[in-house]
């Protein structure tokens, strides 16, 4: 079963938010990127033991090939407006997506522009986490596991936002998830002013392994819950 914040959690989130400083290494990453260097997003992930991540700024829908991300691209597609306008955050509305709504998670900017708030976290990741992380951002859930992770969701949101095209990406999760490794699309949502605020993603996990009962401890210690999925 999932969990939510208690109060406890809440002022451990905020806290957490507050520390979140690296926004010229998320800058960093976020112009190489649209240069076409994954660079400063691979490094972390590699020093921590992971594979490099593949990244694509507007993918084909052919290259998309799993429902969750077909039917998102879609959906975003036929709600942009004349000459390329992005669709409005306003009329976001996840029941629209409810034959994949188990995959799709809705983002909001943190106002800055660096990180990004889980307005609806996604309920596929959460079933593995064992953890709901609405009202956290990507940068605070980050610190809480020192996760090599935020800086490429992070710089891939940025991305999203600046190129004002839909980002695809496939990269590998910790082993004690169970599922480890995953699909990712964002695109992106602008406020009446045609600023980028929003963002709808889908994640699909797409690669497992047993867990072993040493996952189940890390789980339980990193998160306080143990996973649904297993």
């Amino acid at each position: 079963m999932t969990t939510r914040d208690d109060p406890q959690d809440q002022d451990e989130r905020e806290a957490l938010r507050a520390r979140v400083g690296d926004a010229d290494e998320v800058e960093r990453a976020a112009c190489a990127l649209i240069a076409g260097d994954i660079g400063p997003i691979a490094e972390p992930l590699v020093e921590a033991g992971f594979g490099i991540p593949t990244i694509e700024i507007d993918p084909p829908e052919d290259a998309l090939d799993l429902a969750p991300l077909v039917t998102l691209h879609r959906y975003w597609r036929a709600r942009c407006g004349p000459g390329g306008a992005l669709p409005p955050a306003s009329a976001i509305d996840l029941a629209e997506l409810r034959e994949t709504s188990e995959n799709i998670g809705h983002l909001r900017t943190d106002g800055i522009g660096h990180d990004f708030v889980y307005a609806a976290y996604v309920p596929a990741v959460a079933q593995y986490a064992g953890r709901d992380w609405t009202g956290w951002s990507i940068g605070a859930i980050a610190l809480k596991f020192a996760n090599a992770h935020g800086i490429l969701y992070r710089a891939l949101h940025v991305a999203c936002a600046r190129t004002r095209k839909p980002i695809a990406c496939r990269h590998e999760a910790p082993g004690w998830l169970g599922a480890t490794s995953w699909r990712r699309l964002a695109v992106p949502f602008a406020d009446e002013t045609g600023a980028v605020t929003d963002f709808l993603a889908a994640n699909v996990p797409i690669a497992f392994r047993r867990r072993t009962p040493e996952d189940a401890a890390e789980q339980l210690n990193r998160v306080g819950s143990r996973p649904v999925a297993d």
